[in-house]
């Protein structure tokens, strides 16, 4: 009796609509928020820790409605090419000040034996930082300042023009 309910629970959980701020999420990732951005935008985290926002942001992406409904979304804009060219600029832009930023990295997940989270560690490529910036500065016509002045002191010893008086 018991396992039927649990069934049915189940199966209303995954008949059942997003909620607003999973939809909102889904929506911003879509738009090319990072993730942390993203939740931050949908369920309002003020005060809360940055890997704690990324923690649960990775979770909410996670679950089968979410990641269903992400894959949906995306896929749809590909796949119609519903983006227009400024909404693809928007979002290639959006992405590439992320990984410039750090907001971007690799993630490595340590369990213990029990299968349980130990620790996760988060690692940021300083060569993808420089690779996202140069890209964002070739786009944006940016150049390297050159110092095209120079100051030059000359001095003279004796009579400068050659000529004794």
């Amino acid at each position: 009796m018991i396992s039927m309910k649990k069934d049915r629970e189940k199966q209303d959980s995954q008949s059942r609509p997003l909620t607003q701020k999973q939809e909102k999420f889904v929506q911003l990732l879509i738009s090319g928020k990072s993730q942390r951005e993203a939740y931050k935008e949908a369920y309002g985290c003020e005060g809360w820790k940055p890997e704690n926002i990324d923690s649960q942001a990775s979770r909410t992406l996670k679950k089968p409605k979410v990641a269903a409904r992400y894959e949906e979304a995306r896929s749809k804009i590909v796949s119609n090419d519903e983006m227009s060219a400024e909404g693809m600029r928007k979002f290639i832009v959006s992405r590439l000040r992320d990984i410039a930023s750090g907001k971007v990295c690799d993630e490595t997940t340590v369990y213990d034996g029990e299968g349980n989270v130990t620790k996760v560690q988060r690692t940021v490529r300083q060569a993808d930082i420089q690779n996202a910036m140069d890209k964002l500065a070739s786009w944006y016509g940016i150049q390297p300042e050159i110092n095209t002045s120079a100051e030059v002191t000359v001095q003279f010893r004796g009579d400068a023009d050659g000529y004794g008086d």
